[in-house]
């Protein structure tokens, strides 16, 4: 095969995606012709559609040291260059486009998408102006002047009169996704993908369209539609990668670009998940150094630190991350827990990060909660700290409540307490009690603050009836006649324990308390923010409000920081 047929095949297998044998077959000419410009040129662009735009642009440069006045490679290398992200050098390549072919329309369009990168937008809609000029009939440039305008009826009509193009149908899917109508976005990417299917960037955006829509496999399939066409595009590989939980498509998009932080927060999140700490640490670290406005990033770095034991750098991000999201109820919850952890510590240093954390807070009741528990002051946000708190908790209860060996229940059926007919579950929770409890013999009300915790309970249908309500304010309005009340791990975070016992007086009782030391009469608030009470002060209550026949069970309720915590179970009628 002589080498202008090996040159010309190289040109068809490149143009049927073939790139390592085209590639082949221009690396043989230029062992005989190290420097023939077309040649050069074809392995600029295989290495451009390889993924390797840099390379692209080095061979681009050896064709133009032999000749300064070829347009399609200075276009080419232009094109190479703004994949580069070398934004100022694309638009003196593609100036020199003008100076040889001051007539081709894509070059005046494609200097308008680097003008809008640069932010330059008047040059942008001059740029775009100019390719309409040449062509008034031009689709591309009409959409991204009507992208640039924020033109949606524009982009519209040229749907009407362009229907076999992708592009209009695309941009208005992505304005469509950004109002959030992800309804509306897939329709119309779904169409442009009619008339495009080889489009990487309208897969990526079906992608996004997908997961928005909660449609995961969907998403999927076109991520990897993304990679079947740039088998180097970092996003697709993320996004794939924080589908699939699949390490090896972290580690290859952290090959292709090490400063990609969302490859390292999503990289690090799979590896605290795996409980693979110290590695999740420093992945959390070169992303919170590549993004250290991002407050989920902090958090997660946080949390890490947090479990390792280092309490003050873990708040340091905390707190970071909750001044610049204040409305964001999990960074306070992080904050609260590990204030307790340090309070362990370093009790004189917890107190006053907790101050500092109420004067940059004014008004939060989890900041407020937690000083006020610090300090063994009480608090008169009961009521409303458990609200809040138990709403964030819920999603994550159970399996916390498994995790720490959550035993009330457990001692219940020990010692097989009766429960029948109608009974009242004081601070029911996601429910767990009534769905191991719950007989043919009884049916259960339940009361409680969060509604995020009624909705879980509502899902197990074990319920008779659910109320949102402060046990205290149901038990005094409530004219429903009870068999029993029972109360599992909720008066830990009531004060007023003689009230609760008064407005449940004459019904008989199942409720458990935390145990206060020794040394305290009645109760006390810990600096976890439960209430510890005597259960001598807690027998006393019950006898004063008219129970005659009281039994107590001593027993340890969970763990806390893997030690017990010892708590009494009592019975009254």
């Amino acid at each position: 095969m002589s080498l202008e047929q090996m040159f010309l095949e190289a040109k068809a297998l490149y143009r049927a995606g073939k790139y390592a044998e085209a590639e082949q077959n221009c690396r043989q000419i230029l062992s005989q012709i190290p420097e023939n410009a077309d040649v050069l040129n074809l392995v600029g662009l295989i290495a451009h559609a390889k993924g390797y735009p840099d390379t692209a642009v080095s061979y681009f440069e050896r064709v133009l040291r032999q000749n300064q006045n070829l347009a399609p490679t200075w276009f080419n290398m232009a094109v190479s260059l703004t994949a580069c992200g070398k934004y100022k050098e694309a638009l003196e390549a593609y100036q020199n486009v003008i100076r040889c072919r001051p007539d081709v329309k894509e070059t005046y369009n494609n200097m308008g998408g680097v003008y809008e990168k640069l932010n330059r937008l008047q040059n942008a809609y001059n740029a775009y102006r100019q390719a309409l000029a040449l062509d008034p009939a031009y689709v591309d440039a009409a959409v991204n002047l009507a992208v640039l305008e924020h033109n949606t009826e524009a982009l519209k009509a040229l749907c009407e009169k362009h229907p076999q193009s992708a592009l209009p149908l695309y941009y208005l899917g992505l304005e469509a996704f950004k109002q959030g109508d992800y309804h509306a976005a897939a329709r119309l990417l779904q169409k442009a993908l009619k008339n495009e299917r080889t489009s990487a960037e309208i897969w990526f955006q079906c992608g996004l369209t997908a997961q928005a829509l909660g449609k995961e496999k969907n998403a999927q399939k076109c991520y990897h539609q993304v990679l079947a066409l740039e088998p180097k595009n970092v996003p697709a590989l993320v996004n794939l990668a924080n589908l699939t939980h699949d390490e090896t498509l972290y580690v290859t998009a952290l090959g292709l670009n090490h400063q990609n932080a969302e490859a390292h927060t999503g990289y690090a999140d799979l590896l605290y998940a795996q409980n693979r700490k110290t590695e999740a640490l420093e992945e959390y670290r070169k992303a919170v150094i590549l993004n250290p406005d991002i407050p989920q990033i902090s958090n997660n770095l946080g949390l890490v630190l947090k479990d390792l034991g280092d309490y003050e750098q873990a708040l340091d991000l905390f707190m970071n991350a909750f001044l610049k999201e204040k409305h964001t109820k999990d960074y306070a919850i992080n904050i609260s827990e590990t204030l307790v952890l340090l309070y362990r510590q370093s009790p004189e240093r917890a107190v006053e990060i907790a101050k500092l954390w109420v004067q940059n807070a004014p008004g939060n009741v989890l900041a407020e909660h937690t000083l006020a528990s610090l300090t063994a002051e009480g608090s008169d946000k009961d009521a409303l700290y458990s609200e809040e708190y138990f709403d964030i908790f819920a999603k994550c209860y159970e399996d916390v409540m498994q995790k720490i060996r959550y035993n009330i229940i457990n001692k219940i059926k020990e010692l097989q307490i009766e429960l029948k007919g109608k009974i009242l579950d004081l601070g029911c929770g996601t429910g767990m009690a009534a769905m191991i409890l719950k007989t043919n013999e009884n049916s259960f009300t339940g009361v409680d603050i969060s509604q995020k915790m009624l909705e879980i309970a509502k899902s197990k249908d074990v319920y008779e009836r659910l109320v949102k309500d402060d046990i205290r304010h149901f038990l005094d309005t409530n004219v429903e006649k009870f068999d029993k009340i029972i109360a599992f791990d909720v008066l830990n975070y009531v004060e007023d324990m003689a009230g609760i016992l008064s407005a449940a007086r004459g019904v008989p009782l199942v409720f458990s308390v935390e145990n206060a030391p020794q040394n305290v009469a009645e109760l006390e608030i810990s600096p976890a923010g439960r209430y510890r009470h005597n259960p001598v002060y807690i027998r006393r209550l019950l006898i004063e409000c008219g129970y005659q026949n009281i039994q107590s069970h001593q027993f340890a309720l969970r763990l806390e920081e893997n030690e017990p915590v010892e708590g009494t179970l009592f019975q009254a009628q």
